[in-house]
């Protein structure tokens, strides 16, 4: 999942939500406490579009499913693949510079850490025994961050990984979610103390939000106004307004999910999504604390790719056409009119999914494929810096 993803994961990302870097002020320590100042949140991507990575893993391998990872330099004009020595899917791709970044996945809690862009990735590795996989991975700098997963089988809960030495190590905080119980798919941080992570609980999946104001120290729920559905991703564009987006149960149907709070998650509003029938987001990206785009799958009518656009701060959102029929996973824009989507299109077999990458360079409005020089991967996160 998930994804500017906002597993996948981002847009931010997140599988989800992929999102920009927030960096604390010089001589910051890397934990900082609730009394002191907070590093303002920075809405837009801190990239220039040039560096960019996207994850996921290779389809043919489905007993042992290798990592893709692939990168660009030019502006996504031209991608290569990189090698990494180790097994397994990765769901979320998060860089704190051109160099420094980390790739989350599973099985098993899947890590990956680069320092040279990717040239080379090696696998860290939690003090803790999880069988679980991770959905999505956020830092604020490049000692500080946060992995989100779970959903591995019926006995896994929830899991909250966090680190303040860039992964050489990872602990497991407790996310106030009960034993045996969801999936969070999503992370997301404002600044070091504050931040959120989405899911769902229970059998009969239940949306959950979970909000810190400590660097995870506590987690408490939030409650989203949802009785049944999922949340894939999170984006805020301060410690108060932020967008979820995901799926809303309605008996055996479910619709494109959009909620927005303007109070820090102490309230959640479901926004009109101009969109009938059965469908899902997945990724939120937003270019600046206006324009944003929502992406994910259309089910019902003629079905493909998802996409809604705003250019309010989530206060509105207006379906576009991105004459695609595959499932998005993952949203990044580097610039209000520049932006990406990945995921995976059903081949003319019916069975094997082919990778899928769109580009915008109009804010969302029309999106064109771009070749990856990949075809039988699913691809799951994007990311530019």
């Amino acid at each position: 999942m998930v994804a500017v993803v906002l597993g996948v994961a981002t847009l931010v990302i997140a599988t989800g939500c992929s999102a920009p870097a927030v960096d604390q002020p010089s001589g910051a320590s890397a934990q900082v406490s609730q009394a002191q100042t907070t590093t303002p949140a920075v809405a837009a991507p801190a990239s220039d579009g040039r560096a960019g990575w996207v994850v996921g893993g290779d389809i043919r391998l489905l007993d042992a499913a290798a990592p893709v990872i692939l990168h660009t330099a030019d502006g996504g004009a031209t991608w290569t693949q990189q090698v990494s020595d180790s097994q397994g899917e990765l769901n979320s791709v998060f860089f704190t510079d051109s160099s420094t970044g980390w790739a989350v996945g599973g099985p098993g809690v899947f890590i990956l850490h680069t320092t040279d862009a990717g040239v080379t990735w090696k696998q860290q590795h939690v003090a803790a025994h999880v069988d679980s996989y991770l959905y999505s991975v956020f830092f604020v700098d490049a000692r500080t961050g946060w992995a989100v997963g779970g959903g591995a089988n019926d006995n896994v809960n929830a899991v909250i990984f966090h680190t303040t030495d860039g992964g050489e190590s990872w602990e497991l905080q407790q996310s106030s979610v009960g034993a045996g119980q969801g999936e969070l798919e999503s992370v997301f941080f404002t600044d070091a103390n504050t931040g959120w992570a989405v899911g769902s609980v229970g059998n009969e999946r239940v949306p959950v939000v979970l909000h810190t104001t400590d660097g995870g120290a506590h987690w408490m729920q939030q409650q989203p106004g949802v009785s049944s559905g999922r949340l894939y991703s999170a984006f805020f564009s301060d410690a108060r307004t932020g967008c979820a987006v995901g799926t809303k149960y309605d008996g055996r149907n479910g619709f494109a999910l959009l909620l927005r709070t303007t109070d820090g998650g102490a309230t959640w509003t479901e926004q009109r999504t101009g969109v009938s029938g059965d469908g899902d987001l997945i990724s939120l990206s937003f270019a600046d604390a206006s324009t944003g785009c929502a992406v994910g799958h259309r089910y019902s009518g003629d079905g493909g790719t998802l996409v809604l656009r705003t250019v309010d701060g989530g206060v509105t959102w207006n379906p576009q056409k991105a004459k695609s029929a595959g499932d998005m996973h993952s949203a990044f824009f580097t610039g209000s009119l520049s932006g990406w989507m990945v995921g995976t299109i059903t081949g003319a077999d019916g069975l094997l999914a082919h990778s899928l990458m769109l580009r915008t360079s109009d804010g969302g409005v029309t999106w064109k494929q771009q070749q990856v020089g990949v075809t039988e991967a699913n691809l799951k996160s994007i990311f530019f810096k």
